[in-house]
């Protein structure tokens, strides 16, 4: 979040407020976090703030501005947005990294991958925590790829 929303509030205060404007406007969480961390919105809200968020959400959804957003997207972009919404920025980093490398008969481990997050991310690869959290990630996303290439193997 930018620094003038995430100082004023403790961490729980700061998801109620979240949760709050979420549920009123009916937009999922994560959409009012990113409106906040790009400063497009700010904690309290104030009346501007609650005439974007009842912009956003009478056009969320809309499946005609959701086709003419999307037509900027290549075809392989716009299918890698439906096969994983799920994903955030370093896990799509990780699957396209991993799914290339399959795709090409490569094998990384996930100590190069961990290495790859430090040097591009700056994920700290001495916290125990994150560590376990990327193994487990890395693993699942590896799985994910062998299904996909898999299934698209006996669909030939």
């Amino acid at each position: 979040m930018s620094s003038n929303t995430t100082t004023k509030y403790d961490d729980k205060e700061l998801k109620r407020l979240i949760s709050e404007a979420s549920n009123k406007y009916k937009l999922p969480v994560a959409y009012i976090k990113i409106l906040l961390k790009r400063s497009i919105i700010h904690l309290p809200l104030t009346p501007n703030d609650e005439i974007v968020l009842n912009a956003f959400s009478k056009t969320y959804a809309d499946t005609k501005l959701l086709r003419i957003s999307l037509k900027k997207f290549n075809k392989k972009t716009r299918q890698s947005l439906i096969e994983n919404p799920d994903l955030n920025t370093i896990e799509q980093y990780i699957y396209t990294r991993l799914y290339n490398a399959k795709k090409q008969g490569l094998i990384i481990t996930v100590y190069q991958i961990l290495n790859e997050l430090n040097k591009y991310y700056g994920v700290n690869i001495n916290n125990k925590r994150t560590v376990y959290y990327f193994i487990k990630r890395t693993r699942l996303i590896k799985e994910r790829i062998r299904k996909k290439l898999k299934k698209q193997i006996s669909s030939r």
